[in-house]
């Protein structure tokens, strides 16, 4: 699961005072932080769920590090703005923002190539193990010019 860094840059997303007219019930001129903590991880299960649906053997460690977080950070930003909008009221959520979610979970099926290519570039294991430790000079084998 993505860390407070993700809030923070929410914060950067969404302007802090539509943050704090969203989560603070009271005044609506402060985060309550809590509550944005609780639409950080709604909108994170929606995205898992999502990616899970798409590529069920994804390896999350691998989705949340870089240089894919970016797209991972921006799509989960677009799910808890929609998390906000359903936390107030869920029946009077706007079009655009459920459009938003839509277009949210679909980027994740993008992202399944990602995923696929950057599991493909990762090295291959080492040849050498514990059980096979390297030849040393003068294992036995040496040079001939004589046979060239």
């Amino acid at each position: 699961m993505l860390k407070a860094t993700t809030i923070e840059a929410f914060q950067k997303y969404l302007p802090t005072r539509d943050v704090a007219a969203f989560t603070n019930d009271e005044s609506g001129t402060s985060v309550d932080s809590d509550i944005l903590e609780s639409v950080n991880q709604a909108a994170v299960a929606d995205f898992e769920s999502k990616l899970y649906e798409v590529s069920p053997d994804v390896d999350l460690a691998l989705v949340y590090a870089e240089p894919i977080a970016d797209s991972v950070r921006l799509t989960i930003h677009d799910l808890m703005h929609y998390h906000l909008y359903q936390r107030r009221n869920a029946e009077s959520i706007p079009e655009s923002i459920m459009a938003l979610r839509k277009y949210a979970l679909e980027r994740v099926k993008g992202m399944k190539r990602l995923f696929e290519k950057k599991l493909s570039a990762t090295p291959a294991q080492p040849l050498l193990t514990a059980d096979a430790p390297p030849a040393r000079f003068g294992s036995g084998w040496s040079y001939d010019e004589t046979n060239m």
